[in-house]
């Protein structure tokens, strides 16, 4: 990372215009919004700085200041992957020089801009793009920059995401890593992990919305929202489960009551049979897999916090057995972050990942 002082003929007090200034404007906001979560607050707005040079304005910069006994590693890392995420954003440049007192961060435009790609839209294709969901537009746009990197990436699709207060609906994108999760790029996937819920926060900001990343095994889930009420780990973090299901719509109701009916009454018969022990919700409609999902969320009296491995024996018991008895296949979860078991029944997978993404994405 790039440790030098925004070098400039002369420094000024900034035009509110531009992508560096509304870099910084959408990156102070942001760590404004996260004070809780980072433990950092900003008392009042460090002033916007213009960066002038012969050709005239290059960028903004500005001094964020240190809180006492400086930065914390936790908020370097949420600072720096924030702002190296509004740089591939806005295709900007950045430089950051840590200080004792505070942290400059500067925004600087490209030399050449970038030159426009593709073909101007007919109008059946710009039509069509107006009628689009605007969340189905962000999480696209998400998809888009990912797999320009090398991700695989699922189409986005209507979705729910369930907290302990309330559901919010919205698309769920769908993503893998490119390469397998393993200690051979256990420093890649860590730095993955980061930057992805930041992308996702940048683009959701831009269109006036909410996003939140869940990870589950090897597979990475995007939600955004236009919901108001709900607030992003990345601002709040509070202990609380979260999980996605796909949105139930008309159409999907009627196919899923003919084609997944056995999925429906294997949750059924589980959730009949374990009522006393856990807190469960209907079955839902399962993400990325053809079938439907239980959640069983630990009571008091299952010990609150962990559950008895002898009680996840016994659920995974009846699984098999639920299997067997309606021929479908399931997977049991144990989420001890969340008090939560997790069963799936489905009859297959909903879409394959080895199909390339670029082809709707395009």
């Amino acid at each position: 990372m790039t440790q030098v002082r925004p070098s400039a003929d002369k420094i000024a007090t900034g035009i509110a215009s531009g992508p560096s200034y509304h870099a910084i404007r959408y990156l102070i906001d942001h760590l404004r919004a996260s004070g809780k979560a980072i433990r950092y607050t900003l008392k009042a707005d460090p002033p916007i700085k213009e960066i002038i040079d012969e050709g005239g304005t290059a960028g903004h910069w500005v001094a964020l200041p240190a809180p006492t006994g400086g930065f914390s590693e936790a908020q370097k890392a949420r600072i720096e992957g924030y702002a190296q995420t509004l740089t591939y954003w806005r295709k900007l440049m950045l430089e950051i020089d840590w200080r004792e007192r505070d942290v400059v961060i500067a925004f600087r435009a490209p030399s050449e801009a970038p030159a426009a790609e593709g073909e101007e839209q007919s109008f059946a294709e710009r039509f069509r793009e107006w009628m689009l969901d605007k969340g189905f537009k962000v999480a696209r746009g998400i998809g888009r920059n990912l797999v320009g990197q090398g991700f695989k990436v699922r189409e986005p699709v209507p979705a729910t995401l369930v907290t302990s207060t309330h559901q919010v609906n919205g698309y769920a994108l769908m993503l893998r890593y490119p390469f397998d999760r393993s200690d051979d790029h256990a420093g890649i996937t860590e730095v993955y992990d980061r930057m992805v819920p930041l992308l996702a926060d940048v683009f959701a900001h831009e269109a006036g919305m909410q996003s939140e990343t869940l990870r589950e095994a090897d597979v990475t889930t995007v939600f955004v929202t236009r919901s108001k009420r709900y607030v992003s780990t990345l601002y709040e973090p509070r202990f609380d489960f979260r999980f996605i299901t796909r949105r139930r719509t008309a159409r999907g109701f009627f196919e899923d009551w003919f084609t997944l009916r056995a999925t429906i009454r294997a949750c059924r018969a589980l959730r009949a049979k374990y009522k006393k022990g856990f807190t469960m919700f209907k079955p839902m409609p399962a993400l990325g897999v053809r079938g439907h999902m239980l959640a069983m969320i630990y009571k008091k009296g299952a010990g609150g916090v962990v559950v008895d491995e002898a009680y996840i024996l016994a659920v995974s018991r009846m699984t098999e057995k639920l299997m067997e008895r309606f021929h479908l296949q399931a997977s049991v979860r144990h989420r001890p972050e969340n008090r939560m078991l997790q069963v799936t029944f489905y009859s297959g997978i909903d879409v394959d990942w080895n199909i390339t993404s670029k082809a709707y994405l395009a």
